[in-house]
């Protein structure tokens, strides 16, 4: 259908630099074809990702392995590069961006719903479930398999065989980047799966987790008068991971350590309006990765509880290019950037991100630490239009967070937060350069369970 829908339709048309024939196929196969493309960034970084993990579920819901289930994105990615937009130049992005992104949110949102479905019997459990897994469901339906319930839930329903971390967050802000300052409502959501059978069990155990061991879905988003200023989202798989516990219950509490460490594959994507720019346009970047790493470290008790962890990541990501408007105010050659940068204003960027974090509870009280360092570096040579550029020159661009806040948990799961929030951001074009920073002070209610 799609093919079909492609061949009859014109509005691709300006991206149209082959033809039906010989030479376009073999320019494909060669190579020679084979560049970045310059489409608008949310094509590329939200309608793909939609793709990708479209692909993914579809063959996740059939019982195929993480691994497969990655292998009919990544084929059904490539047979449309190759074939279906033949008069095309085979997109490099979209073959690494759309399998790479369809594996992350499509494994993330699958274990979560496959979770839900293991819990509480209710309607709204079920329609979560079904919702979150739509092709599990339907397959297990055909197949009359349907997911088994775990007998032991807690208060809310939920599994208490399987790990997990689920918290919701509202609040308010108020941002100082210069000398402007504004006021903002701000939310978030977290949900982590360790799929680990008797993950609350008392004793010592430690396994390799397969087939989907660890996934994280971490979303954020804050909302002044003009709108969306700020939107987060980092959905993180470890397909594989070594898991470790040893557990004892006191007076109904669990008292002891786990330990989790596996290599990840993940999706991001961000965008960000700094009060000090004078553009109205937000800042947005967005990548993918695979051959990451995370490590988490958790020492449980009744009074007190340690948790540190640590995502290490290479990235191939789109950037927009911070310093362009400092870069044209300065008459640079515009022939030396990017036709995407020139075009569209960001870039394709090999970059890697650093993020440890620390929280330290005692008893209703938890102080805790999170940080973020993100560095990326433009990639040459790939450009869709690259016989045009002269003297291509360096793009660099940089991103920090970093965040310090103080909890009261007055009656479980709720708890109350008082944050400190630094963000910074920086970019380079040759030898120009612009920087910006903002502070903000935030304080929100959520429910942890």
């Amino acid at each position: 259908m799609g093919v079909i829908q492609y061949a009859a339709s014109t509005s691709n048309s300006q991206d149209w630099d082959l033809g039906y024939d010989w030479q376009s196929l073999r320019a494909k196969l060669t190579g020679d074809a084979v560049r970045f493309d310059t489409n608008h960034f949310d094509t590329n970084m939200m309608t793909h990702p939609f793709a990708g993990t479209f692909y993914y579920i579809a063959a996740r819901g059939n019982h195929l392995s993480v691994f497969e289930s990655f292998l009919f994105a990544a084929s059904a990615s490539t047979l449309w590069e190759y074939i279906g937009e033949f008069r095309e130049m085979v997109s490099v992005n979209d073959l690494i961006v759309t399998p790479l992104s369809g594996i992350a949110f499509g494994e993330a949102l699958t274990q979560l719903g496959v979770f839900i479905k293991r819990s509480s019997s209710t309607p709204v459990y079920q329609v979560l479930g079904a919702i979150l897994a739509p092709s599990t469901t339907i397959n297990d339906a055909i197949d009359g398999t349907p997911t088994p319930r775990d007998g032991q839930l807690d208060a809310l329903g939920l599994s208490r065989v399987i790990g997990h971390r689920f918290s919701l967050r509202v609040g308010m802000g108020v941002v100082n980047g210069g000398p402007a300052q504004s006021a903002d409502g701000r939310f978030g959501l977290y949900t982590e799966i360790v799929n680990a059978e008797h993950y609350n069990a008392p004793g010592k155990k430690s396994e390799l987790l397969t087939d989907g061991a660890v996934s994280r879905l971490d979303l954020e988003g804050a909302v002044d008068s003009r709108g969306l200023r700020d939107a987060q989202a980092d959905v993180m798989v470890a397909p594989f991971a070594y898991y470790a516990h040893s557990l004892v219950r006191r007076e109904g509490v669990l008292d002891g350590q786990r330990f989790v460490i596996g290599p990840t594959v993940g999706f991001d994507y961000g965008l960000h309006a700094y009060p000090s720019r004078v553009t109205s346009d937000v800042d947005r970047i967005a990548g993918v990765h695979v051959g990451g790493l995370t490590v988490e470290y958790r020492k449980l008790g009744a009074f007190v509880h340690v948790r540190t962890a640590l995502d290490v990541r290479p990235e191939f990501a789109a950037v927009n290019a911070f310093a362009l408007e400092a870069y044209s105010a300065h008459r640079g050659a515009l022939d030396a950037l990017p036709t995407v940068t020139r075009n569209e204003s960001y870039y394709f960027a090999a970059g890697g991100v650093l993020a440890p974090s620390v929280e330290l509870g005692i008893e209703q009280w938890t102080l805790g630490a999170q940080a973020r360092f993100e560095s990326y570096w433009g990639i040459e040579g790939l450009d869709r239009h690259q016989e045009q550029i002269r003297n291509e020159t360096t793009i660099h661009d940089r991103r920090t967070l970093g965040r310090v806040y103080v909890s009261y948990a007055p009656i479980v799961p709720v708890d109350l937060r008082l944050e400190v929030e630094r963000r910074g951001r920086s970019g380079e074009i040759g030898n120009t350069n612009a920087t910006t920073s903002e502070w903000a002070f935030i304080t929100s209610a959520g429910v942890r369970f």
